[in-house]
């Protein structure tokens, strides 16, 4: 492949960051080329987890193509590299994913709870903490 290139640096780029991902690192196993990456890239907005994954399902894709072959003592497992890449696929996707949740806890401090309270443009919580106090019933 001519539009090949990792630098062994994934930390470089984001394009070196999908081959390393994606396990495209050999030289003497050429997988993906660089324009492919860039487009992956492009498709999935720029998240490196997200285009690694689409990578892994292209590449797997591909290998569903091969046959597996026997010839003496050697054997090529295609359909076991294809599963594998798909596995690697499914795993970067639930990465993306969790790289991308963060939680927010309203509140951390008195004043940061009250500012937040306070900002009319805050989404309203369901429920509260007092939404269940039945300090006022009269039941006995």
């Amino acid at each position: 492949m001519n539009d090949w290139t990792y630098s062994g640096n994934p930390a470089l780029n984001d394009k070196d960051e999908v081959r390393f991902l994606s396990g495209d690192t050999s030289t003497g196993n050429q997988l993906v080329t660089d324009s492919e990456i860039e487009w992956a890239l492009t498709e999935e907005s720029d998240n490196t987890y997200r285009a690694a994954a689409l990578v892994c399902e292209s590449i797997a894709s591909i290998k569903t193509q091969d046959a597996d072959m026997k010839v003496g003592d050697l054997s090529v497992s295609a359909s076991k590299l294809a599963e594998s890449f798909t596995k690697k696929a499914s795993d970067l996707r639930r990465r993306a994913t969790a790289r991308g949740v963060s939680i927010y806890v309203g509140g951390i401090s008195q004043s940061r709870k009250t500012t937040v309270e306070s900002d009319s443009d805050r989404v309203v919580p369901f429920f509260t903490r007092d939404d269940f106090d039945n300090s006022g019933s009269t039941n006995a």
